[in-house]
């Protein structure tokens, strides 16, 4: 309900303070009360020794828990504390500090006295009114919309930059805005490639050719791509030649100006957008840069912990897994459209070289444990037993038989998870060289746990490795996504401090909602998975004949072995 019809009592206490400020003072003529679209307004003029000012108080939706607007009736710019010309006026009460028992009285006057401090009075400097604003980069370039990302690896060559330098720039449309963003510049006669920036296209991205020239103080004429050009003639020596340039005016300092040619148009980008030196990561993570990280199960729960590892550091990925990623897994996947119709580990390599520019990846599209060539079972048991961290997403029995066969011939640490239907919670699991039971033990005694609980075991995830014609697991995306930020954090725990964990236990239930053995929503069950079992011999020792015998065919060139048949 309007808000003047629902507290009459404040309609009046509104009005009366409104009239009585006309009274108390001279700079205030009130024109008269209006509703306009629903908005209770006042027109009045303001006036001050230098002129006189039209404007609407508007009393906006949800007053007065949310401030009145003092807006300009004519297409003006009156003041530097304006949204834009003819735009609301910024004034001492906005919607960062203002309270209830404040008026329209009181936004008439905060409008007085900034618009008479900066009346432009002949033969005198107008003087800005002191702000008390803060602005976010969001609101510092919300009109801004050519934008240019000049990246860390970008500055850390900017003072290199002779006269005129070479480069390749992109632009992208993103919303309303054209981004910009160096992907390379000529060093030593080659081109460097920008590191900060992914070397995968991207949709709706659009390269061009230009140059970071050393600006000198030229005069630049702007209205014409020919007339800027000729500020610059051993650029180009003829500057009648058209084509889309781009062009980085590098100042003193790290000062510049962007320029864009297009046509008969010379565009100048508004907002330079430089490096945040914030750190938003421990030191510690920095030591996933060197990991090589196995995810086998590249689906909902493998994407996301996958897109989490990254984000945290690590740049090296192992992806394996079979599946094409439908449109139907969108509802809890971390891929989006874009990768509808691909493979799922592509996708992924594709999605994470986006959110970690220069993360190497090696892709197998391979079904771990299905019915695939034992030679091709080998191959990928062999590449994940050369990674650093295993992850084991595919709640398959079959596929983890494989993965512990790849951790345990490398004595690499395997962490997996499982999600319960129906959005119940879910399973968290690790199994670390040494300092856990062995991977297969682990997992053994994990179910065995479930078995002795007093309530039926909850039925466990399928999908993510499963095949065509299972029936799909009932669970959303924040199910899933709680899983697997347990499951990356615990991998990174590991990672970061390998034999000092802040977890005690090497595996939790972690619930949900009320249910099996969670008595209420967000509890965690600890799970004792005991000692490390002792390391067993694969076999005995070798009899005297039977060494003599290996030395034999491992001193035999191979292609006498394949001849003999060996």
């Amino acid at each position: 309900m309007i808000w003047f019809i629902r507290k009459p009592g404040r309609y009046e206490a509104e009005f009366r303070a409104v009239e009585a400020l006309q009274q108390e003072v001279s700079w205030l003529e009130i024109e008269g009360w209006s509703i306009h679209q629903g908005h209770l307004q006042c027109e009045a003029e303001i006036r001050t020794p230098a002129c006189t000012y039209p404007v609407t108080l508007r009393y906006n939706e949800g007053y007065p828990d949310v401030p009145p607007s003092i807006i300009p009736r004519v297409k003006e710019r009156w003041s530097a504390h304006q949204y834009g010309t003819g735009g609301e006026l910024c004034l001492e009460h906005g919607p960062d500090n203002w309270i209830s028992t404040l008026t329209g009285a009181d936004m008439l006057r905060s409008a007085h006295r900034l618009l008479e401090s900066e009346a432009v009075v002949p033969d005198t400097p107008v003087i800005p009114a002191p702000s008390r604003h803060e602005l976010t980069w969001g609101q510092a370039l919300r009109s801004q919309i050519m934008r240019f990302i000049r990246t860390p690896a970008l500055m850390a060559h900017w003072d290199a930059f002779g006269v005129c330098t070479p480069g390749q720039f992109a632009m992208r449309l993103h919303g309303q805005s054209w981004v910009w963003y160096a992907l390379a510049w000529e060093q030593d006669g080659q081109m460097h490639l920008n590191s900060d920036v992914p070397a995968a296209g991207e949709e709706h991205t659009y390269t061009r050719s230009g140059f970071f020239i050393r600006h000198r103080g030229e005069v630049i004429d702007t209205s014409s791509p020919s007339a800027f050009r000729r500020a610059f003639p051993d650029v180009w020596p003829d500057p009648d030649v058209a084509d889309d340039t781009t062009v980085i005016l590098l100042g003193a300092g790290h000062e510049a100006r962007m320029f864009y040619m297009y046509q008969d148009k010379v565009l100048e980008c508004g907002a330079l957008i430089d490096p945040d030196p914030a750190q938003r990561l421990p030191e510690s993570y920095s030591v996933l840069a060197s990991k090589r990280v196995g995810v086998v199960g590249c689906g909902s729960l493998g994407s996301k912990v996958a897109a989490m590892l990254a984000r945290a550091g690590a740049g090296d990925f192992v992806l394996v897994d079979d599946d094409i990623l439908r449109a139907e897994n969108l509802v809890r996947h971390d891929l989006d459209w874009s990768g509808v119709g691909e493979g799922k580990a592509h996708a992924l390599a594709q999605r994470l070289s986006l959110i970690r520019p220069g993360t190497k990846t090696q892709v197998r599209t391979h079904r771990l444990g299905g019915q695939e060539s034992s030679s091709g079972a080998a191959a990928v048991v062999r590449l994940l037993s050369q990674c650093d961290l295993l992850i084991d997403a595919t709640a398959s029995a079959t596929a983890f038989r494989y993965i512990a066969a790849a951790a345990r011939g490398e004595g690499r640490p395997v962490f997996w998870a499982e999600v319960f239907a129906g959005g119940l919670g879910g399973l968290i699991c690790r199994s670390r060289p040494g300092l856990d039971p062995g991977p297969d033990l682990a997992r053994a005694r994990v179910l065995h746990w479930c078995e002795l609980q007093d309530a039926e075991p909850p039925e466990r995830s399928k999908t993510p490795y499963g095949l065509d014609g299972e029936r799909p697991e009932i669970a959303d995306d924040a199910d899933v996504s709680v899983i697997a930020a347990h499951l990356a954090r615990i991998a990174i725990d590991h990672a970061v401090a390998p034999q000092i964990s802040q977890f005690p236990y090497s595996a939790y239930a972690v619930g949900l909602k009320a249910g099996w053995v969670f008595s209420q929503p967000f509890e965690t069950v600890p799970i004792d998975l005991g000692v490390p079992e002792e390391t067993a011999p694969d076999s005995k020792d070798l009899e005297e004949a039977g060494v003599s015998r290996l030395l034999a065919l491992l001193q035999e060139p191979e292609d006498a072995q394949a001849e003999s048949g060996t």
